[in-house]
């Protein structure tokens, strides 16, 4: 699995974090897949009781990346809805999770 994001588990804590403090946690389309692979991973694990999202230093996230923002313009409004509304499952499979 790509070190961009990681999880750990200590406890009953999980932390996920995102690790590119070279881009300032920028985040791109292929952190967002990982992101999603390891809430998956930790979504069913009843023994987790909180998770913890976090950013290498020096920065939690500068937000999106600026090449991925850009190529955002060069897609149609319905392909930049679901980037969207992709990024909006990504919370909330963390907020769902037990």
């Amino acid at each position: 699995m790509s070190t961009l994001i990681s999880t750990a588990i200590q406890g009953r804590v999980a932390r996920i974090a995102l690790n590119n403090p070279s881009k300032f946690n920028a985040l791109t389309a292929e952190m967002g897949k990982l992101f999603t692979e390891h809430v998956n991973e930790l979504k069913d694990n009843q023994e987790i009781c909180a998770v913890i999202l976090t950013g290498s230093p020096p920065a939690f996230s500068a937000g999106g990346s600026l090449p991925w923002l850009y190529d955002r313009a060069n897609h149609p409004a319905h392909v930049n809805v679901e980037v969207g509304t992709t990024i909006v499952k990504w919370v909330f499979l963390i907020m769902i999770s037990p």
